[in-house]
């Protein structure tokens, strides 16, 4: 180990991993003709863990992990299967030139394209629904104003519209109206 690569790591500054992993197995099978790599990594989160909400991601070194085993289970019967769930960000990953055999070999791509001003109001209605609360509580121009703030992105639409939820019972009132909406928003933007 090269000296200049040593970093003093002191107990004040540990803070425990978000997430753990639980098992690595690995089971090599080898034969005259063929050779059969199965391998198996089970993480889970760490209960001694601040809860961050984030969620476990993969690096650009765990990502080319991920394509040689995909490479070494080509061969293997029944061949691998992964599925890569992601927001934005892991699409671009993808896209860089360091994972292009990576994205070679995923088959299948699905893209959850954004919703339309109508989908964002129908949206808010059936999550409304849903919990049992009225649809009417919010005023059709808000959920108009949610989906022009929010891009249509579900997360996002879900993210605002709790937030006026949660100021409309902070300030006693039954509907969301544009005041409270405008309102909210800037507290949203600031936080």
């Amino acid at each position: 180990m090269n000296d200049s690569s040593r970093q003093t790591k002191f107990l004040k500054d540990y803070a425990p991993p978000d997430y753990l992993i639980e098992e690595v197995a690995l089971d090599v099978g080898l034969a005259p003709k063929a050779a059969r790599v199965v391998s198996k990594l089970k993480i889970r989160p760490n209960p001694e863990a601040p809860a961050s909400g984030q969620p476990l991601v993969l690096d650009g070194e765990a990502l080319t992990d991920l394509r040689l085993l995909i490479s070494s289970a080509m061969d293997v019967a029944p061949p691998l299967k992964i599925l890569l769930v992601g927001q934005e960000a892991l699409r671009s990953t993808l896209k860089r030139s360091q994972h292009g055999d990576l994205l070679n070999r995923i088959g299948v791509h699905y893209r959850l394209k954004p919703l339309t001003k109508e989908q964002t109001g129908r949206y808010i209605d059936v999550q409304m629904k849903q919990a049992g609360g009225a649809e009417d509580i919010f005023d059709q121009s808000v959920k108009e104003l949610i989906h022009d703030f929010t891009g249509g992105v579900p997360r996002a639409i879900n993210n605002l519209a709790t937030a006026c939820l949660l100021q409309a019972v902070a300030q006693g009132v039954l509907r969301i109206d544009e005041a409270l909406f405008q309102k909210t928003s800037t507290e949203f933007q600031l936080g």
